[in-house]
């Protein structure tokens, strides 16, 4: 779809980084490269856990 994609950056990147700073929850950003495929946000909030929220733009 874009050819300008970000490098992956997956859970274990974002908690190998964090380990050291007790977050105890915040918000899951939807990329607008993924256009109305939210699998990697519903996927990436199972693993997050229940403290972490997602945030995504839907157009009708």
């Amino acid at each position: 779809m874009f050819s300008n994609l970000p490098p992956n950056y997956v859970v274990e990147d974002y908690q190998n980084e964090t380990a050291d700073l007790n977050i105890l929850g915040g918000a899951i950003v939807s990329g607008s490269f993924q256009g109305f495929d939210q699998e990697y946000l519903l996927n990436t909030l199972k693993q997050m856990g229940t403290t972490f929220s997602g945030v995504t733009q839907l157009l009708m």
